[in-house]
């Protein structure tokens, strides 16, 4: 039977060809199976070593892992690139040759393309692989056996290379061993020198044919063993050696590593304290801009401020300077202020209120109304509340109205100045405005107005001439109703604000307003307290 050839690389399959080593020579013999070329002379040519080795086999099992095709070499090329690799020269070898040459491949490799291997070797690509997988290693391993049988069952017996092959680790592609095989043990020497006798002595006696055959044989059995452990030896030694390069390499490696992962660091370092001052920097500039911002703002306030007063001090010196013969008008209106302000949309029922400054002339007093317009014509349903009965002389009053019902744009206010019970203005002037009156809508299903009963109305009089107004009563209505209440009469001056306005569950909207929200129930009760000084 012909000898099996394992070629491998150790730092790529090491594990996975020992095994399948261990495993062929169960099946076929520690003297059939071989990994590694090992046991090369110094001076020999181990490209012929190598040739000469793998021409004594019947076939080459090349194991073939992730790594195989890609692994660099010390100089961080591809080591399949390199023609004294030993993995290319014995696979080569054997190509070359025309010994069947087997893939193996382990670790989930696949089987490399004619184009990614070197000229030698572009016809294993075209070798039917076998895959060696950890799940099923036992019947892979077997069914490649069955496979090998028909190579190694060959006519004639091919010469075994030496022994040491059978037992060799020496990872392939690395360069051969440098020293020769240490000689035999000085014991087996010394051995040798004593069996002599005994043999010649035995014969002598009759039969030592036979005792020197057996003594001789156990003494080439104890040399070779002896061989074979000084071999295993060296190849544990080279071994240590090859681990401690690697171990080294290893560490020089991750120390260049570490120093330029801390040089990094200290740059990182360097270019984020440079970032953190000019973000000092830059906010140090903006709050700086910040303060001379606002010291340009309070001149230009106090700049204000001085233009206001000395325009003030103009117009009164103005009217002082005035002759005494240039009569001030009559009746007038001025200074007027509306809440809301205009422009602003406001829902049916909403007041807007106008105050303002007036003086007359006439001794029974005056009334101001402002009166909405749409178009330059009174608004559609509209209701007023003009001002209290104003004396005569100079003074502030407001005036308000609001639309009760429908859409309207209300562009302008009309206040006009009218002598209780007539309606000749004595003055009268136009607000350019806008207010936008809504409906709110009814709710579905619901009536289109609200109902409101006065369970009680009282005018107490008071001290000094005043009068106290309350009402009391309750109010039923859709989503959106709205019950504006006001009191009207002849007063010495302006009545002061609603002191006191109850909604119950409708919102409040202003003084006097209640709207019903969408959310509330449809009655509320309301009572409203007002106080004035009637007119004598």
């Amino acid at each position: 039977m012909r000898a099996i050839f394992i070629s491998y690389r150790r730092d790529d399959a090491e594990g996975h060809a020992g095994r399948l080593f261990g495993d062929l020579c169960q099946r076929f013999g520690n003297d059939r199976v071989f990994m590694d070329v090992a046991g090369i002379e110094p001076g020999v040519d181990f490209r012929r070593v190598i040739d000469q080795q793998v021409a004594a086999c019947g076939v080459l099992l090349a194991v073939i892992g992730r790594d195989w095709l890609t692994a660099p070499g010390a100089d961080g090329r591809r080591r399949l690139d390199d023609p004294l690799d030993f993995v290319r020269l014995e696979t080569a070898a054997a190509l070359r040759r025309g010994i069947p040459v087997v893939p193996v491949l382990v670790h989930e490799a696949r089987m490399p393309r004619s184009d990614e291997l070197p000229e030698d070797l572009k016809e294993l690509a075209y070798r039917h692989a076998v895959e060696l997988s950890h799940a099923r290693w036992d019947s892979d391993v077997e069914a490649l056996a069955r496979a090998l049988r028909k190579h190694l069952e060959a006519d004639g017996t091919i010469a075994a290379p030496s022994p040491a092959g059978a037992i060799a680790a020496t990872a392939s592609g690395l360069a051969p061993p440098a020293e020769a095989p240490p000689p035999a043990p000085a014991r087996a020497s010394a051995w040798r020198r004593m069996a002599l006798p005994v043999v010649l002595a035995v014969a002598a006696v009759g039969g030592g044919t036979l005792a020197v055959q057996r003594l001789q044989q156990a003494e080439r059995e104890r040399a070779e063993a002896a061989q074979r452990a000084l071999e295993q030896a060296e190849v544990e030694a080279r071994r240590a050696r090859e681990e401690a390069a690697r171990v080294r390499d290893e560490a020089e490696r991750q120390a260049r590593e570490n120093e330029a992962a801390l040089e990094r660091a200290r740059s990182d370092a360097e270019r984020a304290s440079a970032e953190k001052a000019a973000a000092a920097r830059a906010a140090e500039e903006r709050a700086a801009a910040a303060r001379a911002a606002d010291e340009r703002a309070a001149a230009l306030q106090a700049e204000k401020n001085r233009l206001v007063a000395e325009a003030a001090e103009a117009a009164r010196a103005r009217a002082q300077a005035e002759p005494a013969a240039r009569p001030a008008p009559a009746h007038w209106v001025r200074n007027m202020t509306l809440a809301p302000p205009s422009p602003a949309a406001l829902a049916n029922g909403e007041v807007v209120q106008v105050s303002f400054d007036y003086a007359t002339r006439q001794s029974e007093g005056v009334r101001v109304v402002a009166i909405p317009l749409v178009g330059g014509g009174a608004a559609p349903s509209h209701a007023l509340r003009g001002s209290s009965l104003l004396p005569a002389g100079q003074g502030r009053g407001t005036a308000a109205f609001t639309i009760k019902a429908g859409t309207a744009s209300v562009d302008g206010i009309k206040v006009r100045m009218t002598i209780e019970g007539q309606s000749l203005p004595l003055f009268e002037t136009t607000l350019r405005v806008r207010y936008d009156f809504q409906p709110v809508p009814p709710a579905q299903g619901s009536s289109p107005s609200a109902t409101v009963q006065i369970a009680k109305a009282d005018c107490i009089r008071g001290e000094r001439g005043t009068y106290r107004v309350e009402a009391f009563g309750g109010v039923t209505g859709p989503e959106g109703a709205v019950l504006w209440l006001g009191v009207a009469g002849r007063a010495e001056r302006e009545p002061p604000p609603v002191s006191e306005m109850d909604c119950g569950s409708w919102r409040r909207t202003s003084g006097n307003l209640c709207t019903r929200a969408d959310t509330t129930a449809a009655a509320t009760r309301w009572r409203l307290l007002r106080s004035f000084a009637a007119a004598q």
